[in-house]
């Protein structure tokens, strides 16, 4: 369904899709009737291709009904035929998000859930997606916007204060480390220092893990009831400008996400065993 409601985002990007399986064509195209899937639905039954690509799930055993799966990922694949990125996982019930995937390969932008001002910087917050399921990898973005003149110092600088992002922690999510662009160097001419800085705008990603099921319903409630998760921050930072280094802030900042359950309906095709 996340495909499919992505489609035209994806075609707006120069991108098309398309999905493989070891499902039988009967199972995928009961599956597409259901959810009303449009694109591409490839069966590769024997695993011959999902073996080709090495991407067999070897943590299902042979004698397992489910053996022939593959890991659960994405490829972006250029005119070409060449690999250009690839996300994939090492649990069946754990998925990097298509929104994600926009995100950090094209100029996709999702609108932005929260929006601060200070005296240095506008930021503006958002997620990949306003829902989520267990066992979701989603990405939290965070827009900078420095004001004239100003500069903050990047992580790594030393004998200032870097910038910092850090969630608050709970059995609910995982947070991966903060993404940071690529400083730039700026020169110090009067104290004769070269530090790593940020100036005008930037980019933060920070990749959130969303815990299992049994951990989102003792934690939430019920995960069919849809509940709010809410994952919350801090963004720390020193602005300064060409004369003046500012009073340190943190800015609060508080993502809320509707839960939703993964769709466990089971096909009515059996596959039978050769």
């Amino acid at each position: 369904m996340e495909l499919e409601n992505l489609k035209d985002d994806f075609r707006k990007q120069g991108l098309g899709i398309a999905a493989i399986s070891h499902d039988l064509q009967e199972i995928l195209r009961e599956f597409a009737e259901r959810k009303n899937i449009t694109f591409p639905l490839l069966s590769d039954v024997d695993s011959e291709i999902i073996k080709r690509f090495g991407i067999l799930n070897h943590n299902i055993p042979k004698d397992n009904p489910n053996y022939g799966i593959p890991f659960p990922g994405q490829y972006i694949v250029d005119q070409n035929g060449v690999v250009q990125a690839k996300y994939f996982e090492n649990n069946h019930r754990e998925r990097v998000t298509m929104e994600s995937v926009l995100i950090r390969n094209t100029e996709w932008k999702t609108g932005f859930l929260g929006k601060i001002e200070t005296n240095e910087l506008m930021l503006e917050y958002t997620a990949n997606q306003a829902t989520v399921k267990p066992g979701n990898h989603i990405t939290l973005i965070l827009d900078i916007y420095l004001k004239k003149n100003m500069h903050i110092y990047a992580p790594g600088v030393e004998g200032y204060i870097p910038i910092t992002w850090e969630l608050n922690q709970t059995d609910l999510y995982r947070g991966g480390p903060a993404e940071f662009p690529k400083a730039e160097i700026l020169e110090l001419v009067a104290i004769g220092e070269k530090v790593p800085v940020y100036r005008k705008s930037f980019r933060v990603l920070q990749d959130v893990e969303i815990a299992e099921k049994s951990i989102l319903d003792k934690g939430l409630g019920d995960v069919s009831k849809r509940p709010e998760l809410v994952i919350e921050g801090t963004l720390e930072y020193q602005a300064c400008d060409d004369k003046i280094c500012y009073v340190p802030n943190k800015l609060k900042l508080k993502f809320v996400f509707n839960v939703e359950e993964h769709d466990w309906t089971r096909t009515k095709v059996r596959r039978v065993s050769k």
